[in-house]
């Protein structure tokens, strides 16, 4: 598989993702601005009022529609920034809904046919990139490019997805001991100040296991919770001594890839 087409797709996406941002922008500071209207108008209680009201519904009700179209492209079109995007969707859309009822623009139905409707193309869109991603571990020279020429950023994503992928299927399964090499790969070919522990529910940094690997917590990293422990995927600063040493090594003896 060339890669050079997905990385270009990547970034595609990665513009499509500021243009929708800074179109959503525009709408959410026209609702604002109607919003200001109607509050300077509100001690006349005749057309202006009204007008004000009217303009605030037309606008509440086109922020809405866009909010509709971006949810149908689905996450893979926004892959290297999914998370963000799907969340602005889901809480900006809970909030036009309800201002379209309160309006009385829009019906209980439409509004229920409306959510059917983006969560079809969600559910379609997730079967996609799980493909996407279980070809991408299975090329070992592609992915291997790919976490030397992505941004962290990207990379960081995608290790999440694999992450998340192995809490659902079996892990015994062809393709979680395929999506466990491609983390392995992921983790081995970025930055090497990047080291991928686990910390448990007191912060303390262990293996897989739960065995302790230094007496000391992590810095400030997010990551994915996957049973009792967590995943760092964030960058830890390396550690002197030999303790230091033992953890930077793990993950050559795949103590943070492996189930």
């Amino acid at each position: 598989m060339d890669l050079t087409p997905l990385v270009e797709d990547i970034r595609t996406r990665s513009g499509i993702v500021t243009m929708h941002r800074e179109k959503r922008m525009v709408l959410v500071q026209r609702c604002e601005e109607s919003v200001n209207k109607l509050n300077e108008k509100e001690v006349a209680l005749g057309q202006h009022k009204l007008e004000a009201m009217l303009d605030l519904a037309d606008v509440l009700l086109e922020i809405r529609g866009k909010v509709s179209e971006w949810g149908e492209h689905g996450q893979t079109k926004y892959f290297m920034q999914q998370d963000y995007i799907a969340g602005d969707i889901s809480i900006l859309d809970g909030l036009l809904a309800t201002h379209a009822i309160k309006f009385k623009t829009v019906d209980q139905n439409e509004l229920r046919l409306q959510q059917n409707k983006m969560t079809k193309a969600q559910q379609d869109d997730q079967s996609e990139l799980n493909a996407l991603i279980f070809q991408l571990v299975r090329n070992t020279d592609d992915l291997q490019q790919l976490a030397r020429e992505a941004e962290w950023e990207g990379i960081r994503a995608l290790m999440q997805a694999i992450q998340e992928r192995l809490q659902v299927i079996n892990a015994n399964s062809d393709n979680a001991q395929a999506l466990r090499r491609g983390l392995g790969i992921l983790y081995t070919q970025t930055n090497s100040e990047v080291v991928p522990p686990l910390i448990n529910l007191n912060g303390q940094i262990t293996d897989r296991s739960g065995s302790h690997i230094i007496k000391t917590t992590t810095g400030v990293c997010d990551g994915l919770w996957m049973g009792t422990m967590k995943v760092m995927l964030k960058s830890v600063p390396r550690m002197g001594g030999p303790e230091g040493a033992k953890l930077v090594n793990l993950g050559v003896m795949g103590l943070l890839v492996q189930t």
